[in-house]
């Protein structure tokens, strides 16, 4: 059950978070892909005039100059992508969140105790200090409450 409608900022979030999907998919792949491939057969592929043949010998060579980038933009990929589902699965399954009731949890409708009661501290009073069960003297405190 949907506690909200989607509205057009869910939608974009949604948008967003199925492209950076696609990112962080193809992403994955290049990782896998550059890690597996072996010197001796990007050499073989540049010395071949393959196409991008010197551009995987280069990245093939120097790891140190596309692991860190990368794996960097997987975790900004996926902690953007998992706040906003976040963001969306909270509005559209528990409600409206933390400043409203309208779509969502009504703790006064819920049958929640003590939800619909108020209590109004009208005035506290400082009683003189009692000695407690260790011949210290605490502090009393007396709250009235107005039962409102």
């Amino acid at each position: 059950m949907i506690a909200a409608t989607p509205n057009t900022a869910d939608w974009w979030m949604l948008v967003t978070i199925f492209i950076l999907l696609c990112v962080l998919i193809v992403l994955s792949i290049a990782e896998m892909g550059l890690s597996r491939v072996s010197k001796p057969k990007a050499q073989a592929l540049a010395d071949s005039g393959a196409r991008g043949g010197a551009a995987l010998l280069s990245l093939v060579t120097h790891p140190e100059r596309w692991v860190n980038p990368l794996l960097l933009s997987v975790n900004v990929s996926q902690t953007v992508q998992a706040t906003l589902t976040g963001v969306v699965a909270g509005r559209q399954l528990f409600g409206a969140g933390a400043g409203g009731h309208r779509h969502g949890f009504d703790r006064h409708r819920a049958g929640v105790p003590g939800a619909g009661r108020r209590r109004v501290l009208r005035h506290v009073r400082r009683q003189p200090r009692l000695p407690d069960g260790d011949g210290h003297c605490r502090a009393v405190f007396l709250a009235v409450d107005s039962g409102q």
